[in-house]
């Protein structure tokens, strides 16, 4: 063995203990101090560096090391919870006004959508008791059904459209006047003709039968896209189903027979419900007037601003021979039958067991040269920006889609008519007030004619799923008694709320048992 070796082992310890003597003093070791780590221990320990204490934490937090130098971090405050209300004077300072606020900008980036705040269509009574809300995820569940139509009378004459209007472009516009009309109400009790078909059928149905107009019945099918508020009274007798109007709305109008503007918009609502039903009232007359129009044949179709005696004569007259023909009512019996998926390639859907009959009435409003019926509709302009006409010379694409999803309800009711009537060509046309001012003079800026496909394409529309809410209320009706039913819808929800409503029998029966 190396001597130096050796001699280094002496000075440790023996060489028969081969270890360091315990009684032995490291050099550089005699001027520290041990800590114990335990007074019941003898084991001492160093200091430990490998865990953080509470203190040097809070000097990281607050210094920064920058080269050689140890700075002082800037001070940053934190931004708590933001409530709703403050949110708002946010937005309306910071965007409106143009000012800077004191908020940070994570709530600067916040904005609050303005939504109106609609009352229900009609008021709950003490007396009704509320019994089921249906959900859009059960109703989604319902089977997809196949539907049969046939016709079972018509009533009226069919006018023929004027292709003449779909020439209509911005730079070459129509101005044209609000002529008015008689709004079509959706109540059976006003159809004597619908009296006397239920009042033949009813009793010997087989199978559940809904006896409805077709403004009812488009509620319902529209329920997914439907936003403001409706109500609809049900009264069952067997398998009779009648879906009316209330009585306490069947004097006045409803959102069910106006048509509504800008329904599915999310941004620059009116908070105001008057405003809100004033635009659907101007919308829903100026359509009318439109349609009647686009139907009439003689040469006097637009009223200029500016008028002599003669031109205000042969208005009179248009005017006069318009409401002197009647509208062409069809009253069709449809048949949902259940679907039969396919057994094996190349093999179509069949349709199975029937489940429940409709018998509605629907309005045909025109026709083209062929015969074939023609939907006549419009999207009106609203007197907030963007500006019509402007913007469909520029980009008339966007301006027309963004309309298109604007209205996505209304252009459901429009798809699940055209279905009813076997429709594939379906005009519309885009109307803007002449002056923001005045709401009784509008412009016809552009006319578009499209398929069922096209349009259904627009706001993804599924036609298969038309007859899934309908079918939804009759299978929970079947299993309830003879009676009277609200399917109440509020506003902001894609649910119905079903009341029964007790007869004034029963309210006697019970007066009389708490006695």
């Amino acid at each position: 063995m190396d001597s130096n070796l050796q001699n280094l082992i002496k000075n440790y310890a023996p060489l028969s203990d081969f270890c360091p003597d315990p009684n032995y003093q490291f050099e550089e070791f005699k001027d520290r101090l041990l800590q114990p780590f335990s007074r019941q221990e003898k084991i001492s320990r160093c200091c430990d560096f490998s865990k953080q204490t509470q203190v040097q934490k809070d000097l990281e937090d607050e210094y920064e090391t920058v080269g050689q130098k140890v700075v002082k971090k800037p001070v940053q405050k934190k931004v708590g919870f933001v409530p709703q209300q403050q949110q708002q004077v946010v937005y309306q300072s910071y965007y409106q006004t143009g000012k800077k606020s004191k908020m940070s900008q994570a709530a600067k980036r916040v904005i609050v959508y303005k939504k109106c705040r609609f009352k229900d269509s009609i008021s709950i009574k003490t007396d009704w008791i509320s019994i089921q809300e249906t959900q859009k995820q059960n109703i989604e569940k319902v089977q997809y059904s196949l539907i049969d139509i046939k016709e079972i009378q018509s009533v009226g004459t069919i006018k023929k459209y004027n292709k003449e209007f779909d020439k209509v472009r911005p730079n070459y516009e129509k101005k044209i006047s609000i002529i008015g009309g008689e709004v079509i109400s959706g109540s059976v009790q006003d159809d004597k003709y619908f009296k006397q078909i239920i009042a033949e059928r009813q009793g010997t149905e087989e199978i559940p039968t809904i006896y409805t107009t077709d403004k009812l019945l488009f509620a319902v099918q529209t329920l997914k896209y439907s936003i403001y508020p409706w109500d609809i009274l049900v009264t069952k007798k067997g398998n009779s189903y009648i879906f009316d109007k209330c009585p306490q709305n069947r004097s006045e109008l409803t959102y069910l027979e106006l048509q509504t503007i800008n329904e599915n918009i999310t941004v620059d609502m009116p908070e105001d419900e008057k405003t809100v039903r004033n635009y659907c009232e101007e919308s829903t007359i100026a359509q009318l007037s439109w349609q009647l129009l686009s139907t009439y044949n003689q040469p006097v179709l637009f009223q200029n601003t500016l008028q002599n005696d003669e031109e205000c004569e042969q208005n009179d007259q248009a005017e006069r021979y318009l409401f002197s023909e009647d509208l062409c009512f069809k009253y069709l019996e449809v048949s949902v039958k259940d679907r039969i998926e396919k057994a094996a390639k190349g093999e179509e859907v069949r349709a199975g067991q029937e489940r429940f009959k409709v018998v509605v009435r629907t309005t045909v409003e025109a026709e083209n040269g062929e015969g074939q019926p023609v939907l006549v509709k419009s999207l009106n302009e609203c007197e907030t920006p963007p500006d019509w006409k402007k913007s469909l010379l520029s980009q008339a694409g966007i301006t027309t889609n963004t309309a298109q999803v604007y209205n996505t309800n209304n252009i459901a009711k429009w798809l699940c008519q055209a279905q009813l009537l076997e429709c594939e060509e379906i005009k519309v046309g885009y109307l803007a007030r002449q002056n923001q001012k005045d709401q009784d003079k509008h412009s016809l800026l552009l006319v578009e004619t499209f398929t069922q496909r096209d349009l259904a394409a627009i706001i993804n529309f599924k036609s298969v799923e038309i007859w899934q809410s309908v079918r939804y209320m009759v299978d929970y009706l079947k299993t309830q008694e003879d009676g009277v039913y609200v399917l109440l819808k509020q506003a902001y929800k894609q649910s119905i709320r079903i009341f029964k409503v007790r007869d004034n029998d029963e309210l006697q029966e019970e007066n009389e048992d708490s006695l």
